[in-house]
């Protein structure tokens, strides 16, 4: 791998490491019944095979699931021993935390 290609990779990775450990909210203990509203019930997004794919599909459904929500902040989360992207949605003066399973493609770049 040539150094250049290397260095970016270097980057990414650290930027995806600080962007994991800034802010994270207090993880929900509760099980809620809809789709996303926790851990346990987080949104498994089938055929995802990379980062790039993924949040492109996460806001896909969003858009199909939640029309009208607009996106807030993103965090990523890591729990017992599985890693997930939590978004904060916004409509009107309502907001909502949806819990996405990203660890099948997580750091996946090719």
């Amino acid at each position: 791998m040539n150094p250049a290609k290397m260095l970016c990779r270097v980057a990414l990775l650290c930027v995806l490491v600080v962007a994991g450990c800034a802010g994270n909210p207090a993880p929900s203990k509760t099980t809620g019944a809809e789709p996303g509203s926790s851990y346990a019930t987080a949104i498994v997004l089938n055929d995802v095979h990379t980062e790039f794919d993924g949040v492109e599909a996460e806001h896909r459904w969003v858009k199909k699931n939640m029309p009208g929500w607009r996106w807030g902040t993103q965090y990523l989360l890591n729990h017992d021993g599985r890693v997930y992207d939590l978004i904060e949605l916004s409509k009107g003066s309502e907001t909502r935390k949806v819990y996405f399973d990203i660890t099948a493609w997580f750091g996946k770049l090719d």
